[in-house]
């Protein structure tokens, strides 16, 4: 029996629903309140921070990495000012999300590893590109490469059949991703991240960042910026090899959208080939 596509209504009420995203949604509103409020002292972050052992490593390991100094790190609230609110912010956010994409069962080929290496990478690349932009904020991009493909996810958890139709269909068609998702499940995966980026109350810059990524001309002029940024990180972290699907075909860069932010194809490649490692590293946390 076919899995039945999706429309805007049903959609609409199952990812309000989505019981692993609810979950994310809740507690990141809980702990990046703490984040972003200048004001929380550094030890009510900490004992937040504290109740979450992961979270914890991996603040630890962020702040004694070579990135910051290299050094010694005893405490996480010593990590936190080596570190600063917004880099606390994003590691609060990818530890939550992290863990979300891998709760329960998954739809068949659906690899949550490769997912969660590709949103990274897509994290990382965003906050690189944003800072050749005027007028972005570089952890908040950092935040819309993050969630730039959490369409799957809700596609996993709510529908993971149709999800598997499309994991099976993407490394043998030369058709474009969201093509091949609109005809197997009605919809794509960046409508589905656009809409819950909605619910959730994202500033626009990210709502649109993950809604038009593969759609940039289709983003509104005062959005166009950060929508560069997430379609050069995309078609970035395809050059890495860690596109969605093993061996499906890498998307073009719309050069005319990147010149936006001041960017080349090989610029991009670059850039990404630099971060390759700290990628790595961040998996490994």
């Amino acid at each position: 029996m076919n899995a039945p596509t999706l429309n805007q209504q049903s959609l609409s009420i199952l990812v309000r629903r989505c019981p692993r995203l609810v979950g994310l949604h809740q507690a990141n509103t809980e702990l990046l309140s703490l984040s972003q409020d200048n004001e929380t002292s550094v030890a009510r972050i900490e004992k937040s921070i504290l109740k979450n052992p992961e979270l914890t490593a991996k603040v630890l390991r962020t702040a004694g990495s070579a990135a910051f100094g290299g050094r010694q790190i005893r405490t996480v609230g010593q990590a936190v000012m080596i570190l600063g609110l917004p880099t606390v912010r994003s590691l609060i956010l990818s530890v939550l999300f992290d863990s979300s994409a891998r709760q329960g069962q998954h739809a068949e080929g659906f690899d949550t590893n490769r997912y969660m290496k590709r949103a990274l990478a897509t994290a990382l690349l965003s906050r690189a590109f944003s800072r050749r932009a005027t007028g972005l904020d570089p952890e908040e991009m950092y935040i819309m490469g993050l969630l730039q493909d959490i369409g799957y996810v809700v596609l996993d958890n709510i529908c993971p059949p149709l999800l598997a139709k499309v994991i099976e269909a993407l490394p043998v068609t030369a058709e474009p991703t969201i093509e091949v998702e609109e005809k197997i499940c009605g919809t794509h995966h960046a409508a589905i991240g656009g809409m819950l980026a909605a619910e959730w109350n994202f500033a626009p810059d990210v709502r649109d960042g993950i809604g038009h990524h593969h759609t940039p001309f289709e983003a509104p002029r005062e959005t166009s910026v950060a929508v560069a940024v997430a379609h050069a990180a995309s078609w970035a972290a395809d050059t890495l090899g860690l596109t969605i699907v093993p061996k499906m075909q890498n998307e073009p860069l719309n050069e005319f959208v990147a010149h936006d932010i001041g960017l080349t194809a090989s610029d991009a490649e670059s850039v990404a080939a630099s971060l390759s490692e700290e990628v790595e590293f961040l998996t490994a946390a």
